[in-house]
């Protein structure tokens, strides 16, 4: 076992989840009447954000799991490193450039009115330090194709609730009137995206024994938003 083990990177990610989320608080971004009060316009607050529940719920537990099972910490040198930390920082990065270019409504990790914050900068440490864990396992010369596929397949489901398919789902039946809409053919193309990239890695690091769950779980989801956005109807202010 290295000199970081599993247990204790996984309290050190929920812990960065509560900072940001008291910076949320703080700054106005937490319950959807802060947001509201803060922008004039529904926004996506904290409590309700399905990537804070997933790095608070989701994500520790499987960084835990794989820390451990294949010893990713008993080498913490930079050479040994330094592309996970590298490619970790590029596709958080990548990540962040999106969301501040692309998101239209008020969102506590970034959009096109606020680029930078408090909550933000903590959120970007948090997924930073999370792709470089996650990188680490997937090409982990000793990863089974089990493994793979609950790794691609949790990263893919904290990716749907990160996007907000969720909330999008729930909205269309709920009609709530501090939710703005999800459910887009932008959304929903960016799901098929996702996931052809998740079952891309899985068949090449597990074959098809790892991709198979991955392809039935990514197909599902989009399947289940696509019969959403087909058979109701967008929700307008």
């Amino acid at each position: 076992m290295g000199p970081l083990n599993g247990t204790v990177l996984a309290l050190l990610g929920i812990a960065l989840v509560i900072g940001y989320a008291l910076a949320g608080y703080s700054n106005g971004m937490f319950w959807p009447v802060q947001v509201i009060a803060k922008w004039q316009k529904p926004g996506i607050a904290l409590i309700i954000h399905g990537g804070m529940w997933g790095d608070l719920l989701l994500l520790p537990l499987v960084v835990r799991y794989l820390t451990d099972r294949y010893d990713l910490t008993a080498d913490l040198t930079w050479e040994s490193n330094k592309w996970w930390v590298l490619i970790g920082f590029a596709i958080t990065l990548a990540n962040h450039i999106n969301l501040c270019l692309n998101q239209k409504v008020p969102d506590p990790f970034g959009w096109q009115d606020k680029w930078w914050s408090m909550t933000i900068t903590v959120h970007f440490l948090y997924m930073w330090g999370a792709c470089t864990i996650l990188l680490k396992a997937a090409f982990a010369p000793s990863i089974e194709p089990a493994a793979m596929a609950i790794l691609a397949i949790v990263v893919g489901t904290h990716m749907m609730f990160g996007i907000h398919m969720v909330l999008g789902i729930t909205n269309r039946f709920m009609r709530l009137d501090w939710l703005p809409e999800f459910i887009t053919t932008q959304s929903i193309l960016m799901e098929v995206g996702i996931w052809s990239a998740l079952i891309a890695l899985a068949y090449y690091l597990g074959k098809e024994t790892a991709a198979l769950p991955v392809l039935v779980v990514g197909v599902s989801w989009v399947a289940i938003t696509a019969v959403v956005a087909v058979e109701t109807q967008p929700v307008v202010y």
